[in-house]
């Protein structure tokens, strides 16, 4: 039996409270209003904030942080700009980088090295693909998946039979796959599924999400990912786009659906996905309207908070916002609108992207010019920072990697 749960979002802030715990194989609908998320200073929202400088050598530096990976022991990076991945400890001391794969065309363009990056969280292995463009051996490539130790050293390879738009592995060497349409097909003719799990390299062993009908592939759109992971609770979030749901998956299956409903200005329409009149020109129609809401992406559960952000179109140009949204309270916080206090030191605790979450903690990354900017900020302050931020801020190297920001939210937001 399946239960339909709604949580009301109003102004009187009138919720239906209920735990994650509880919710399991069920269908939850949100309704939430971003406009009306609230904000406020660090030390109301977080109980704790760290900052982790990462070593910047000649042989750690990077452009940027396309993916951020959190284990037990490591902070792994992986930088598309620069085709490079790199590990550190979890106190930012450089340890490995990856710049190639074994026996793959070495390609210098930009993007072109590596596509996504899993970690085994079982067998603590890095799993690593790579876009399918360009030469037939890259497109060959773009359907294999590498695998690693944490100290670099390549394990096996495997080539699958089909291209897939995103990927997250979810340990004992199942590897859950999302696929733009048609999909993959299942067992009976006919049928074709969004999402395919596979074990032992080449074993379809399970089907989730049915196509009722193909979409144009001209018509996706949105952050490029649609499966956001954590290793440490070894769940995984699927966003379909266009549809305001996220699916909540692990090794065994779907285990739940949360269904957002937004204010109607903000919203695409109730068939844009089934509509044949929208083919091939869904994208268009998005950018026609005055700011609709396009995607889901980097959601998480943590606690008894739901942690996601919203890709939207305002006034023509693509814009992103991420929140917290609290199960009990039906509370909506949005980082951008937390300032930084004394807890945060006076620096940034928000820096464009939630990029990882643990069992207890958030990760982001503040740029090294931006740090150096609220530290010059800081002068008149009596402002006492931990040991490895004074070493960061004496180095004054605006060149250097970025600053891993970890936030631990407080309970009852």
């Amino acid at each position: 039996m399946r239960y339909t749960f709604t949580f009301y979002f109003s102004l009187l802030f009138c919720f239906q409270s209920l735990s994650f715990d509880a919710m399991s194989q069920q269908q939850v609908t949100l309704r939430v209003d971003p406009h009306h998320a609230h904000g406020g200073a660090a030390s109301d929202v977080f109980e704790e904030i760290n900052y982790i400088p990462l070593e910047s050598t000649k042989e750690s530096l990077f452009q940027r942080i396309d993916q951020l990976l959190v284990t037990d022991d490591y902070f792994i990076i992986l930088d598309r700009i620069g085709n490079s991945i790199l590990i550190f400890d979890k106190n930012g001391k450089f340890h490995r980088r990856l710049d190639g794969l074994p026996g793959a065309e070495k390609v210098s363009l930009p993007r072109m090295q590596f596509k996504a990056i899993s970690v085994d969280p079982v067998k603590k292995q890095l799993v690593v693909t790579r876009p399918h463009f360009m030469t037939e051996k890259i497109r060959q490539d773009g359907r294999t998946v590498f695998y690693f130790d944490f100290n670099g050293n390549f394990i096996k390879k495997h080539t699958y039979s089909f291209y897939f738009r995103d990927f997250c592995s979810i340990g004992q060497e199942k590897i859950l796959f999302s696929v733009s349409p048609p999909g993959l097909k299942e067992f009976k003719a006919g049928q074709f599924f969004r999402l395919g799990y596979y074990q032992s390299d080449s074993v379809l062993y399970k089907n989730e999400l049915l196509h009722k009908r193909g979409r144009d592939g001209a018509d996706e759109t949105g952050t490029g990912r649609d499966l956001s992971f954590n290793p440490a609770t070894r769940q995984a979030m699927y966003n379909d786009s266009f549809q305001y749901t996220l699916h909540v998956l692990d090794s065994i299956g779907l285990q739940r659906t949360y269904r957002f409903i937004f204010p109607l200005a903000n919203s695409l329409p109730a068939d844009f996905t089934s509509n044949e009149k929208y083919d091939g020109s869904r994208i268009q129609f998005i950018k026609e309207q005055p700011s609709p809401i396009i995607d889901i992406f980097s959601a998480y559960t943590l606690n008894d908070y739901l942690l996601f952000g919203l890709f939207s179109m305002r006034e023509g140009d693509y814009h992103w916002e991420e929140y917290i949204y609290n199960s009990r309270s039906g509370n909506l916080l949005s980082y951008s609108r937390i300032h930084p206090d004394s807890l945060s030191f006076f620096l940034p605790v928000y820096d464009s992207r939630i990029l990882a979450c643990d069992k207890g903690y958030v990760y982001g990354a503040v740029t090294s010019p931006k740090m150096y900017s609220y530290h010059a900020k800081n002068s008149r302050r009596n402002v006492d920072y931990p040991s490895e931020l004074k070493e960061f801020f004496l180095k004054a190297d605006r060149l250097a990697n970025p600053v891993i920001i970890q936030l631990k939210p407080k309970k009852g937001l």
